[in-house]
């Protein structure tokens, strides 16, 4: 709409310039609702402060041959306990069930509760807190990661030194389990050797990966 405007003393030609429209306004319900909708965000610090458990598979692929064959362990591991399981609930139904099924779940269970533990400190995916590391100064953060690690190094040589302890008495005492009479120190073993794995795991996931140490550093990641 446009009105013209009459010209001044100066003989200049009326403006016919459109003026703007004075009344407010108007939209639809359901353009109000889009307008107050939320929206995701998407930028790489809040999508790094979520639990990534794919990112944390390929990180540990990429870790080298000795991750790749505790990958596989595991992946066995879990295999194995969910064919006996199912043997065992398949018996129960049928009014009988192997007493060996039950022994071989739960040493498949604790073996891979520690193999996994380690898998989980190459990749950083235990849960801590990071309030302090993501909102404080950089040498609190350098501060907390160093602490971090000397802490789970003490933790994990002390459980390694108990594990070894373990594994020699019970081959020294040829102790055995009762459904399968298998040696118990072939399940200990593997207790030892994720206390170990873990130490490895720590120690690379903090000065040798430099990818994630800046995260770390960051406070980016929740492990």
């Amino acid at each position: 709409m446009s009105r013209p405007r009459h010209g001044g003393s100066d003989g200049m030609p009326p403006d016919t310039t459109p003026l703007a429209d004075a009344s407010p306004a108007t939209s639809s319900p359901a353009a109000a609702q889009r307008d107050t909708t939320p929206t995701l965000d998407t930028t790489p610090t809040a999508a790094h402060s979520l639990a990534d458990p794919v990112g944390d598979a390929k990180r540990l692929d990429r870790s080298g041959w000795l991750w790749r064959i505790v990958e596989f362990l595991l992946a066995l591991g879990i295999t194995g306990m969910l064919v006996t399981i199912a043997v065992q609930v398949v018996g129960r139904l049928f009014g009988w069930s192997p007493p060996w099924t039950e022994e071989v779940a739960r040493f498949l269970f604790m073996d891979g509760v520690f193999l996994g533990m380690a898998a989980g400190f190459r990749a950083a995916a235990h849960p801590r807190v990071s309030v302090l590391v993501a909102r404080g100064p950089g040498w609190v953060a350098g501060l907390s990661l160093h602490a971090t690690v000397a802490c789970a190094l003490f933790f994990f040589a002390i459980l390694a030194w108990k594990s070894i302890e373990l594994v020699a008495q019970q081959m020294h005492t040829n102790e055995t389990s009762p459904a399968l009479g298998l040696s118990m120190w072939i399940v200990t073993v593997p207790l030892a050797v994720g206390s170990l794995l873990s130490i490895i795991g720590t120690v690379q996931s903090v000065y040798f990966d430099r990818g994630l140490r800046k995260r770390l550093l960051k406070g980016e990641v929740i492990a």
